[in-house]
């Protein structure tokens, strides 16, 4: 990591459902940090709380216990400068690309002017240029994924939560997908200073990654934080890339037990 600034800090996150009066724990003391500059990636079970830690964390959803800090201020409700991606973006059919992006800004007191200019700006950072009066069903389904990340990026957020953003892609739009995303935070001129992405995909976090958090089934814990020191762009052929995905893959079973 480039610089040692603390960016979002969760402090033993707990989370819990209750069903006909009985509680079914989730995520039991889940605790880790994201500096600036840092993608770092959530890895797990299906069941053990990923999605609904986001949800937490951008504020959307209450925990059970615990607490979450985001440049050094306790969260209440959902954080200015933070964003969120999710799996599969709802759009407006009626409105075009440019429209659905300036969704975001509306009511910020932003002049409509500087509204369409950094929505065009947001659009072409994920390569969408060209398409800002396109509608959602003329697009494809990647195409479609991009205006909701130039939705989630117009706002200038300094975190970017990304929850499963390519799982529904095939495998060249999320590769195109991925490499967009590790641009836009790598380049400092562009806004988002730190991503939060949880996935199912082992190669998925080990190509993007700083650090990859691994958590057992629920009630999940923390099996163990990897650290990604590869360079980029990274190939998954490599010893090295071989080598962490057979250590990720042996901590993802041994969170099964």
């Amino acid at each position: 990591m480039e610089e040692e600034k603390l960016m979002l800090e969760v402090k033993n996150l707990s989370l819990s459902y209750f069903k006909e009066g009985s509680e079914y724990k989730v995520m039991n003391n889940v605790s880790f940090k994201v500096y600036w500059w840092e993608y770092v990636s959530v890895i797990g079970p299906s069941g053990c709380g990923k999605s609904s830690m986001l949800r937490v964390i951008i504020g959307t959803q209450k925990g059970s216990g615990g607490q979450v800090f985001f440049n050094g201020q306790k969260t209440s409700g959902v954080p200015p400068g933070m964003s969120m991606v999710f799996q599969n973006m709802v759009l407006l059919p009626w409105k075009t690309a440019l429209e659905n992006v300036e969704l975001s800004l509306e009511d910020t007191g932003i002049s409509k002017s500087e509204i369409q200019s950094r929505a065009t700006t947001a659009l072409a950072n994920v390569n969408l240029q060209g398409f800002e009066d396109t509608y959602p069903a003329e697009l494809s389904g990647g195409m479609r994924q991009r205006v909701g990340m130039a939705r989630a990026i117009v706002s200038n957020p300094d975190m970017l939560l990304m929850d499963e953003p390519f799982s529904a892609l095939d495998e060249l739009t999320a590769e195109q997908l991925r490499g967009d995303v590790h641009r836009i935070l790598k380049n400092k001129s562009l806004p988002v200073n730190a991503v939060l992405m949880v996935s199912h995909n082992v190669d998925e976090v080990l190509e993007l990654s700083d650090r990859v958090i691994v958590l057992s089934k629920a009630p999940s814990k923390i099996v163990n934080t990897v650290t990604v020191d590869l360079p980029y762009p990274r190939k998954r052929q490599s010893k090295e890339f071989v080598k962490l995905r057979d250590l990720l893959l042996k901590d993802l079973y041994a969170g099964e037990v």
